[in-house]
Order: structure tokens, then C-alpha cells, then sequence
């Protein structure tokens, strides 16, 4: 594939608005978890309609390329609220028995990462499964071709 001069930089403008705008929504997901206690769905389905947008609007164009993007930036904003999700909950487990201890959990740190990463399929269940697959189609849809003139190469 030959993107060009003006394919790369779409494709980084592309990239850097996907994983901002997946970074963003990601955190808005997981405060709207974290604040009412409760996973809603349609807010994972933002975060992968949020990153699309960014990434079509950086990229300037739907098709193929920015659907991967999207999707990919998607992913990241769905696990970095989950991430944060998860850690909620394990300073509220330990705070149940030791809230001072449960103040000394960082939210990110080598420890908390590894727990996270080791047991993250223990961390999903049939939901969360459905509604990152939604939100991934939204993703991937949103950055769909479009079928207009000059949207997609």
C-alpha cells in the first residue's frame, strides 16, 4: 500500500486523534462506572464511535485503513477503562478491611498493571464481551466507506 506524503500524515493525524479521543472516552467510561457503581454498555459503545469520529476526521477520509485504526484505537480506550474499572474495585475490596491500605493502592503501578494484565479474562464476563463487540462495530462502522465521492481511496 502506498499512502504518500499527505496518507502518512493523514494516517498520524489519524492515529493521534483515534487514541486521544480513545484515551478521553475511555476515562469518561470508566468515571460514569466508577461514580454509579454500575458498567453501562452504550457508554463502551461511545468510546468506539468517539475514536472513529477522531480518527475519520484526522485521516480525512473513511475506508479500510481508518476502520483498522479505529477499531484498534477503540480497543485501547475500552482496556484503559476497564483498567481503571478494575482498580476501583480492588481499592474498594481492600478498603473493606483495610481502608488505609486501600489508600496506599496507585492507580497505576508495576503491581496493579501485572494483576490487570494476568488476570484479565477473569475481569469479563459474557457482557463485557457483547458491548466491547459493539463497540468495536461502531468503530468499525463509523470509519466504514461511506460510498460518497472522493471518501474513501
Amino acid at each position: 500500500m502506498n499512502l504518500g506524503e499527505t496518507g502518512t500524515a493523514g494516517l498520524l493525524r489519524g492515529v493521534m486523534f483515534g487514541a486521544g479521543a480513545a484515551l478521553a472516552s475511555g476515562l469518561v467510561w470508566a468515571g460514569i462506572a466508577i461514580f454509579l457503581n454500575l458498567e453501562i454498555g452504550y457508554a463502551a459503545v461511545g468510546v468506539g464511535w468517539l475514536a472513529a469520529f477522531a480518527v475519520v476526521a484526522g485521516f480525512g477520509r473513511t475506508g479500510f485503513v481508518p476502520q483498522i485504526v479505529s477499531v484498534s484505537c477503540a480497543l485501547f480506550g475500552l482496556v484503559v477503562g476497564k483498567y481503571l474499572i478494575v482498580v476501583d474495585a480492588v481499592k474498594d475490596h481492600v478498603g473493606k478491611s483495610d481502608p488505609a491500605a486501600a489508600d496506599q493502592i496507585a492507580w497505576v503501578s508495576g503491581s496493579i498493571v501485572s494483576l490487570f494484565v494476568e488476570n484479565f479474562g477473569s475481569f469479563l464476563g459474557p457482557y463485557d464481551a457483547l458491548w466491547a463487540l459493539f463497540a468495536l462495530l461502531a468503530a468499525w462502522k463509523t470509519a466504514g466507506d461511506r460510498g460518497g465521492p472522493g471518501e474513501s481511496e
